[in-house]
Parts: structure tokens; C-alpha cells; sequence
């Protein structure tokens, strides 16, 4: 997971897949891996609740949540 928080890494990502995103159209992308982690612990979501992220950009935030929430196991 904390590859997902390296700069490096996900400019690699992106241009090996073609990707190419732009602020000025509001894209905007948490990868501050001391941010997220507070993020998911502060939203108020526990195993008992479920969280859906919209537009959840590289996954950081993503990967946080999944950690406390609720998950669903086939």
C-alpha cells in the first residue's frame, strides 16, 4: 500500500497505463499517507458501518477505509 503514497510510483503508473489527469478539471488526489489513515479513523465508520468513496483517485484513501469499516467476504 505505500506504494500508492510514492510520487515516483504513481507517475509510472500512470503514464504506463496512459492516464492523464488534469486539476484544472478538479481532479485531485490524496496520497499524503499521514492524511488518509486520520481521514478513515475521523469519518465515524467502524465494522458496522459501510463507507462508498466516489472518484477514489489512486486508492490511498480507499485502502484507509477499507481498514475500519465494514467489509463483505463472499
Amino acid at each position: 500500500m505505500s506504494r500508492l503514497s510514492d510520487l515516483s510510483y504513481i507517475k509510472e503508473v500512470l503514464t504506463r497505463h496512459g492516464f492523464h489527469f488534469s486539476k484544472a478539471m478538479g481532479q485531485n488526489f490524496l496520497i499524503n499517507p499521514g492524511i488518509c489513515p486520520r481521514m478513515a479513523a475521523e469519518c465515524g465508520a467502524d465494522r458496522n458501518t459501510g463507507v462508498i468513496e466516489i472518484g477514489p483517485g489512486m486508492g490511498v484513501l480507499t485502502w484507509e477505509l477499507s481498514q475500519v469499516a465494514k467489509r463483505w467476504w463472499p
